[in-house]
C-alpha cells in the first residue's frame, strides 16, 4: 500500500509540478479573520475547526489554537476560483454555521467574533440548506468510526503534526519518523479515513477513474422542484465507462441510469435532474417524476455498479445548518444553487 501511495505522490507531483522554467504569479492576498469563537455561549474548544465559505465555495479552513479564539485566511480567486468575491463571507464552524457574515477585503486584517447558536444553547436562526457538496479541499477531518468529530489528537495526526506522529511511532514502537515518513503516514491516514481528496489524488497519480457523488440539490426552486439534481463526478485521472452504473435516491427509491456506452473523462461531472433534462444532464437522463424525490430535511444518496450489486458511493446530507452529518458525508454549502 505505501508504494502505491508513494508512486501516486510522484505522479501527482510530476503532473502538477509543470515545467521547470515556467513562471508562477504572485497570488492575490486573502482577508485574514480573526477574533473571538462561542458555541452556545462557550468558548468553543481549541481544536475546532473554522471554514470559511463564499458563494457555496470553500475558501479557506482551520483548528483553533486556543480556546475561545481563532483566525483564519478567506482565499482570494487567485488562490481559489470563485473566492474573494463579492459574495458574503460565511463562517462554518465544526458542523454548524456561525450567526456573522462580513465582506471580503483582500490583505486586510478584520477582526469578527463568531457565535454559534445561542447563550442557551438554542439552534442559530442561519437559513436551511438547500444544497450539499462534497468537501474536496481535504481541509475536514473525518472522525473515527462511530465519532461525529475528531478529537484533538486526531486532529493533529490529519494536519501532518510532526509532534503527534512521533507520539504515534513512538507508541507503535517505531523509531522517530523523517519528514518523508510523515508525510506518507499522514497520506496513509487520510485515504484509510475515506478523505476523497486524498483518495483522488492517488487515482490521478495511478491514472485511475474514481467516481464520487459531489453534490445534492434536495430543494428545487422550479415547479415541481424539477431543478433537484445529484451530480457525479469522475476525480481520478482516467475515463469511467458508465455502463451499468445508475445513481439512487435512497428516500424516495428513485433510480437514475446512465446510458449504456456513455463515459465519464477525467474530471468531468454531470447531473441527473428530478425533472427535463438541462446542458449539463448525465448521459440517459430522463424527466422521472412531476414532483421532487429528494427530501427536504436530510437523506441519503447512493452510486450503484447494477452488473456486480456493488455499492460505489454512499452519503448523508443534512438541510439544518447546526446538525450536518460528519464528514466525507456531503456538507451544507451556502450561497448559490447551481
Amino acid at each position: 500500500m505505501r508504494r502505491l501511495i508513494v508512486a501516486g505522490l510522484t505522479a501527482a507531483a510530476l503532473l502538477l509540478a509543470g515545467g521547470g522554467d515556467a513562471l508562477v504569479a504572485q497570488p492575490a492576498p486573502p482577508n485574514r479573520f480573526y477574533g473571538t469563537l462561542t458555541i452556545d455561549g462557550q468558548p468553543a474548544p481549541a481544536g475546532t475547526v473554522v471554514t470559511v465559505i463564499q458563494g457555496g465555495r470553500e475558501c479557506g479552513s482551520r483548528p483553533t489554537d486556543t480556546p475561545g479564539q481563532y483566525w483564519v485566511d478567506a482565499a482570494s480567486g487567485s488562490q481559489i476560483s470563485g473566492c474573494g468575491t463579492a459574495d458574503p463571507v460565511q463562517f462554518r464552524v465544526g458542523s454548524r454555521m456561525a450567526n456573522e457574515t462580513a465582506a471580503w477585503n483582500g490583505g486586510q486584517f478584520t477582526r469578527l467574533d463568531l457565535t454559534v447558536g445561542g447563550p442557551g444553547g438554542g439552534a442559530s436562526s442561519t437559513q436551511r440548506f438547500t444544497l450539499s457538496r462534497l468537501d474536496m479541499s481535504g481541509s475536514l477531518c473525518i472522525p473515527a468510526t462511530g465519532s461525529t468529530q475528531c478529537d484533538a489528537t486526531r486532529l493533529r495526526l490529519w494536519n501532518g503534526d510532526r509532534a503527534a506522529w512521533s507520539a504515534e511511532f513512538a507508541r507503535q514502537g517505531r523509531p522517530e519518523p523523517s519528514d518523508d515518513e510523515v508525510f506518507v503516514a499522514t497520506y496513509e491516514f487520510r485515504i484509510g479515513a475515506g478523505d476523497p481528496a486524498a483518495i483522488a489524488s492517488l487515482a490521478r497519480g495511478l491514472g485511475w477513474p474514481k467516481i464520487y457523488i459531489t453534490a445534492v440539490r434536495y430543494r428545487g426552486s422550479a415547479p415541481g422542484e424539477g431543478d433537484e439534481y445529484i451530480e457525479v463526478t469522475n476525480v481520478g485521472g482516467a475515463p469511467q465507462d458508465m455502463t451499468g452504473w445508475r445513481a439512487f435516491a435512497v428516500d424516495s427509491n428513485t433510480s437514475f441510469y446512465f446510458t449504456d456506452g456513455s463515459v465519464l473523462e477525467p474530471g468531468a461531472r454531470c447531473r441527473f435532474y428530478t425533472g427535463a433534462p438541462r446542458e449539463d444532464s448525465c448521459p440517459g437522463t430522463i424527466s422521472v417524476s412531476a414532483s421532487g424525490v429528494w427530501n427536504d430535511s436530510a437523506g441519503t444518496a447512493e452510486l450503484w455498479y447494477d452488473p456486480l450489486a456493488l455499492l460505489a458511493d454512499r452519503t448523508r446530507y443534512n438541510a439544518d445548518p447546526n446538525n450536518q452529518p460528519p464528514p466525507p458525508n456531503l456538507q451544507g454549502a451556502a450561497g448559490p444553487l447551481g
